[in-house]
């Protein structure tokens, strides 16, 4: 978790490094001494397409700020009001109905629709109504509410954002599942109160436990959602309530990470127990 996508911009990269000591480190093929406190270094880019350096505590990519913390790497991006370092809230979070949230949905009838992205012919919507058919049938001392219909035959249906919202605020918490566009990442949204924080942080590490070996091993990203910067339809608005809310971006599609969905639902667990 330690490793840091540094993505090309056209001809140069740049990496934006806090470090609380003296270090050497090594960006493409350069070895740059940073010292210790805040420091922006440009180089060229070439080769592969990314660029993968060993961070120690806070950097960020072309205006993207990721904070390592313990075996947490937050991240946050132009959604949040104040690049700076948070860390997991240390509260108690008592939750007893949550709503889960399986993102997209595609209604024939109506010919709404939002299927998302098509995973092993498979579309996102179905992945992420599965998902959330598994967890309710995993919940043990929860009470959890889909807000889109789940049964004993999975039908995808098209749920309005205003409709999502309204069920959320008559539960205690919100998880919303979705494909994401970053490969072997699991993104946490959250809006800024520090009870979703720490749910975001909870549900990560539950993901951490899940995925120990090298060969599953991820990166995670915590990112507050400034709604400000938003559109009113963005499908992060569904964060916008006054409740513990998060949007999880689960791998980027070609990576099938959506497609272990019994590990997924294990982590979610995981998560929700530990808060």
């Amino acid at each position: 978790m330690e490793s840091l996508l540094a993505l090309p911009d056209d001809v140069n990269s740049f990496v934006d490094f806090y470090f609380p000591f003296d270090v050497d480190v090594v960006i493409g093929s350069n070895v740059v001494k940073l010292s210790k406190g805040h420091i922006t270094v440009s180089f060229p880019y070439s080769g592969s397409p990314y660029i993968k350096t060993q961070l120690n505590k806070f950097s960020g990519v072309r205006h993207v700020y990721l904070v390592k913390n313990g075996d947490l790497l937050s991240f946050s991006d132009k959604f949040v009001s104040q690049n700076n370092l948070f860390t997991c809230p240390d509260i108690d979070l008592s939750l007893s109905t949550i709503v889960i949230d399986p993102g997209k949905g595609f209604d024939e009838g109506s010919q709404k629709s939002d299927k998302g992205k098509i995973i092993n012919n498979i579309s996102e919507s179905l992945l992420t109504l599965r998902i959330a058919s598994l967890l309710q049938q995993s919940a043990d001392s929860f009470s959890f509410i889909s807000t889109r219909k789940v049964g004993s035959r999975l039908q995808d249906s098209f749920v309005s954002l205003g409709e999502r919202m309204a069920l959320a605020e008559n539960a205690d918490a919100l998880v919303s599942i979705h494909v994401g566009d970053q490969e072997n990442t699991v993104k946490a949204y959250a809006n800024p109160s520090k009870e979703s924080v720490a749910l975001a942080c909870r549900v990560l590490n539950g993901f951490a436990k899940m995925f120990p070996s090298k060969d599953d091993e991820l990166n995670f990203a915590i990112i507050p959602v400034n709604f400000k910067l938003i559109p009113e339809d963005d499908y992060k608005q569904v964060l916008n309530i006054d409740k513990p809310a998060v949007l999880l971006e689960i791998g980027d599609g070609n990576d099938g990470l959506i497609l272990k969905k019994q590990l997924i639902v294990k982590a979610i667990m995981e998560g929700l127990r530990n808060v």
